[in-house]
Formats: structure tokens, sequence, C-alpha cells
């Protein structure tokens, strides 16, 4: 067990009772949410005072987010943002946003295919030179955690290598994925290969579930700020963010740069929002390695997001990877070129696992193959490269 953030007495007392409510408040999470944020969290009679404040207001719990002095609450029909702000404890009151995935499905019936009898290597994980360097590093013994839907805990391409997660919607069950999204950019990072199976870039990485969204492809920033924590209290220093939204707010920010000042490196995705929209929130801000979507063409995708945050790019188009029940799925966003980049971080942490943040990300970089007449905001630095990448650590 890693980093343990502290939280006060009173608040876990409050938050005890977070259980009751917690469907309810689920279900018109949007309306009725907010994140208080406070000015002195480590003063057990300031916490104490504030809550007991909030609990005349009205203010229902559902969890605490330690990591940026925060709990997530419900508002009754009697309370409102104004009144909360007049505990002189209070810091700001912000949104609860939903925050959402957005692969992009083809408009024709998908068919499973018939594979081949041996390894299967997706053209994406061919393209940036994984298996060049498969002899020497395959990610193993690194941790990666996936921030998504869940996974399919019984894919038989990606089993091996799956390790305890968490489901942050309901503790009590697995992070087992009911939308697909998460197992298809598990598969990208860590499918096992073998006959018949299809292979990811880091084969023998251990991947952890992190269910922060739901079958819709749906989360709130609370749910985003308990998972990121969990990461940093086990000591999963690699995630995987396939997600993003064109909101921001001081304490989305808050809780990546915290994650960030305890080593994390954040692999976030670009965004769906091209070819006129700007990068979207958590690969806007300046701790996170952003990316880019391209086509098997080697031009970038009509769908991705352009801007100055974007750092390098990767396969995202027509995508085969792993699927619900076992099964495989060629789909297409940013979402599916993040894992690419994901992967490559845990083969060179494999051979480097002391590397932080700043050095990774200035390793791709300056390793990523240029697109020719394509512009910088639009590719970053280039496409990823494995090969080089590692190489480069030997």
């Amino acid at each position: 067990m890693g980093y343990r953030f502290y939280i006060p007495l009173a608040v876990t007392a409050f938050v005890a009772v977070a259980g009751r409510h917690y469907k309810k408040l689920y279900a018109n999470r949007v309306k009725n949410r907010k994140i208080i944020v406070f000015k002195n969290w480590y003063s057990e009679n300031e916490i104490t005072r504030s809550i007991n404040y909030l609990k005349h207001k009205g203010v229902i719990p559902i969890r605490a987010l330690p990591s940026i002095r925060a709990i997530c609450c419900g508002l009754d029909a009697n309370c409102n943002k104004q009144e909360l702000l007049r505990d002189p404890n209070v810091l700001r009151v912000d949104d609860d946003i939903e925050i959402s995935i957005k692969p992009i499905p083809y408009l024709f019936p998908f068919i499973t295919p018939q594979l081949p009898k041996k390894t299967i290597i997706p053209w994406g994980v061919d393209r940036i030179r994984a298996p060049e360097v498969w002899q020497r590093n395959t990610g193993a013994g690194v941790r990666v955690a996936v921030i998504d839907t869940g996974v399919d805990l019984s894919h038989p391409m990606l089993k091996p290598n799956l390790r305890q997660g968490i489901n942050i919607l309901d503790p009590d069950k697995a992070p087992k994925d009911d939308n697909g999204h998460g197992t298809h950019v598990a598969g990208t990072i860590a499918a096992i290969g073998g006959a018949g199976n299809l292979i990811g870039v880091a084969p023998r990485a251990k991947i952890y579930p992190v269910k922060a969204f739901d079958g819709n492809g749906k989360a709130l920033l609370s749910d985003l700020g308990k998972a990121v924590e969990w990461c940093v209290e086990n000591d999963i220093r690699l995630i995987n963010m396939s997600f993003g939204t064109s909101s921001s707010n001081p304490t989305l920010e808050e809780i990546y740069h915290q994650a960030y000042e305890r080593d994390a490196i954040m692999v976030a995705a670009a965004g769906n929002n091209g070819p006129d929209g700007t990068v979207g929130y958590p690969g806007k801000y300046p701790f996170t390695i952003t990316v880019g979507a391209t086509t098997e063409d080697n031009e970038i995708a009509n769908f991705s997001s352009r801007g100055p945050q974007v750092n390098i790019c990767a396969p995202g188009v027509e995508i085969l990877s792993c699927w619900l029940h076992g099964g495989t799925r060629r789909i297409k966003g940013t979402s599916m070129a993040t894992p690419h980049v994901a992967g490559t971080v845990a083969l060179m942490l494999e051979r480097y696992p002391q590397l932080h943040f700043g050095q990774v990300r200035q390793i791709l970089k300056s390793t990523a193959i240029k697109l020719a007449g394509i512009e910088r905001n639009m590719q970053g630095m280039g496409m990823v490269d494995c090969q080089n990448a590692v190489e480069l650590l030997y």
C-alpha cells in the first residue's frame, strides 16, 4: 500500500451514512451533486464545526475526496451553494460535472471476425513498432490502471493479466464492464497474444480495472477523483484515461495535479471534437500526456481534437481489440489511440521503473515519428514509436 490521504474523523463519520442515500443521488446526480472544498482540512475542530453546519443546512454526504481536501455531497431542496459558502472554512463549492467516454462506432453492422489460429497483431500495435521490442520488453510487472467502464473480467485474452481493481460506483461489486469501452482499451494495452488471440502493446503488463463510468459511459467528477485517489494510494503510477469533457473547474484540475505531484503518469485522450473542436479535459492540463488519433494512411483522423496541448498521436481508427463476452470489435476514437501510448509507457517503465512524468513525456516526444505535412497542433510531436522510445533507454 502506498501513500494514504488523511481523512478527518468528523468527515469519516459524516460520509459513513452515504450508502443509504447514494442510489437516489446517483439517479439525479448532475442536478444535485456538489463538491465542497475546505480551507482547513487538518484541524479536527474546524472540520467538526463545518460538518455540523453542513448537516444543519441539509447536505447529504456521498464520499470524501481527501487528496483535494473535499467532500462530494448532495443538496436537499432547501439548501443552495450560497448557504454553504457562509461557512468560513469552506473555500469553494464546485459542480460535480459529468464526464463521458465517446468512442465513435461505425455505421455498418459489426460482424465479429473469424480470427486465425495464430497471434493477431492489430494494425495499430504493428504501426507503432511494438513487436520490435518484445524480445526484450513486454511490460512484465508494470501496473496499469484503466479508469473506464470496467473490464470483461473473464475475457480469455485479458484474464491472465488482470489484477484486482475497484468499482468506484459500487465498491461491493467487481469492476465488471457493462459497456465495452474499458475492455477495448485494456485489450490494446495488454491483450496476451497466443494462438487465435489478439496481442496488445505491452502483453505482460498488469491491468487494474477501475470502474468509474456506468454502462452509458457516464461518470461524475467525484467518481473520477476517487478513482485517481485509489490509484495513488495503491502505488499504480501509470493511468490510462480514455475520456474527457469540455468543462473544467478548479476541483477537476486539482484532482489531477495532486496525482501528478505524487508521481502519477497519466495518459489522456485529446477528444473527438475535431476537426474544429479543441482538446478536452483532463488532456488540456499540462500534467497529462495527451494523445490524438491517426488513420491507417498516417493522417490525423478527422474527429481528433486539435490544439497545442496535443503531445503525441497514435492509431485510433478501425482499431481491433477485445470486447464484451470474450469477443472482439473494431471502433475508433482518441480513446482507442490513448492505450497505444499507455502501452508504450508500460514498456518503458519495465526497463526503467524510476522514470518520472517529465522524462517519460520528453522521451515519447523526442522519439516520435513526425508525420509529413501535418500541423503541430494536430499531431503533437508525431506518431508514437515504441522501438525508438524503448531503445533510447538501453
